[in-house]
């Protein structure tokens, strides 16, 4: 029977192995035996590296928390894949901590939030110590600022006087004229999120094997050497699989005001120890074995991939609501008209429902006379001469319905046709004046208008 639970609680879930457990998480943190050994133990972990939820609740979850952090002011998104397996949480026994950790309810790999920021924080002072030459000083406050201290870490053993510890006081003094004061205790000025998979994966966690080739040696402090007469002892437990796309954030944690101006220089010195830790210092456990080792070469592909999904989720919710049937018909030309805009924001997506509705609904637009149509056209036209030449010369050519809707607007007393009828009688030639006298007959002769206006 497992240490964690109580006998009545694993009743309920179906006898000492929990069966009816369905929480990954929860069989890892609550229902696991630590003294459970060998083909037992193997046994165990395939059974609870196998179990996850439905992969559209997992991706659920996993996509509200990626957006969530996308939600928080300032935040700055990394995105990375771990090229090896990742080993987190070992600091315990292998089996009762499970070797890995795990988003509480969906059971994906979860890379905790203080471990993001030690690995950050050991980035930034080692480069520190190897690598920065001049103005240690500011880069030692900009350290402390971003990941912020306690009284221990200004003391002989800190980590701050093992990187600089001969800019320690100047260090403070800086940070004296940007905090206005130097406290004993400090948060940081830069919040340091969780990180899970951005899509997670059915594989996500294997069994790995820990093999101890000298039992004897390491349990019994009577044994003084270490001999390799001892049968080996492999030791399985679960690992982060490789080749997750964990997504990172870091955001702004200060109000204070000589920090903030200074925040997006925090953030951005943040990002990069972040980028070098991942890829130079590796995450988690086992890391000169091998382990916790990633590639930062996925932030602009997942971020398209994003603008990508919410384009396509903002579609759907407008595509669900489209519906140009019920619009009035004094209204659907307009209706048309930004449905046609709004498709072409959401190019190159396409549905051919709305584009037959679209095209389906224009023979519902009422269609205006050939005159409101010609003065349309007129009032839209840069200059005259575009007229002219477009319905003034070809007159007789025209049919009657265009001839008698070019004369009536001629006729009007003032607007487009009236300045185009006083250009037309001013004593043209040529074409123009034959389209001139053309006007003149139709209107007596044929509309018997009477004479054009003089």
């Amino acid at each position: 029977m497992s240490s964690h639970a109580q006998a009545h609680t694993l009743d309920l879930l179906g006898g000492p192995t929990a069966p009816v457990c369905e929480n990954r998480s929860l069989r890892f943190s609550r229902y696991t035996d630590p003294s459970v050994k060998g083909d037992a133990r193997r046994a165990f972990l395939e059974v609870a590296v196998a179990q996850k939820l439905p992969e559209d609740l997992r991706r659920s979850r996993a996509a509200a928390y990626d957006s969530f952090l996308d939600t928080i002011p300032g935040v700055i998104r990394v995105y990375a894949r771990n090229k090896a397996r990742l080993l987190l949480n070992m600091s315990g026994g292998v089996l009762e901590n499970a070797g890995c950790s795990l988003e509480r309810l969906a059971g994906f790999p979860l890379i905790p939030g203080s471990a993001v920021k030690g690995l950050v924080r050991h980035a930034a002072l080692d480069t520190l110590k190897s690598d920065v030459q001049d103005l240690k000083p500011e880069h030692l406050a900009r350290i402390a600022i971003v990941f912020g201290w306690t009284s221990a870490d200004w003391s002989a053993k800190s980590d701050f006087v093992w990187a600089a510890a001969d800019a320690i006081s100047s260090a403070q003094e800086i940070i004296r004229s940007r905090l206005g004061s130097l406290p004993n205790d400090f948060a940081g000025a830069v919040a340091f999120f969780g990180a899970i998979p951005y899509t997670p994966r059915q594989n996500d966690l294997e069994i790995d094997i820990a093999t101890s080739h000298h039992m004897d040696y390491y349990s019994d402090e009577s044994v003084p050497v270490a001999l390799d007469n001892e049968a080996p002892n492999p030791i399985p437990f679960p690992a982060i699989a490789a080749n997750h796309d964990f997504g990172f954030a870091l955001a702004p944690h200060s109000s204070i005001p000589g920090i903030r101006t200074l925040m997006p220089d925090l953030l951005e010195c943040a990002r990069q120890w972040l980028i070098l830790g991942l890829e130079i210092y590796g995450l988690g456990a086992k890391t000169a074995a091998g382990y916790g080792w990633f590639h930062v070469d996925k932030t602009e592909d997942i971020q398209r991939d994003k603008q990508k999904r919410k384009q396509r989720e903002a579609f759907d919710v407008w595509r669900t609501q489209f519906n140009l049937e019920n619009v009035p018909t004094d209204r659907i030309e307009s209706a048309i008209r930004e449905a046609e805009a709004q498709l072409k924001t959401f190019a190159p997506l396409v549905d051919q429902t709305i584009t037959d509705a679209i095209n389906r609904n224009k023979f519902r637009i009422p269609r205006k006379s050939m005159r409101d149509e010609i003065r349309d056209r007129w009032n839209a036209s840069p200059n005259i001469k575009g007229i002219i030449n477009g319905d003034i010369k070809p007159f007789e050519r025209a049919s009657d319905e265009k001839k008698t809707a070019i004369v009536t607007l001629l006729r009007e007393p003032d607007g487009r046709g009236a300045e185009v009828w006083s250009l037309l009688k001013s004593g043209q030639k040529g074409e123009i004046a034959k389209a001139a006298d053309a006007i003149r007959a139709y209107c007596k002769n044929t509309l018997n208008l009477g004479k054009m206006p003089s």
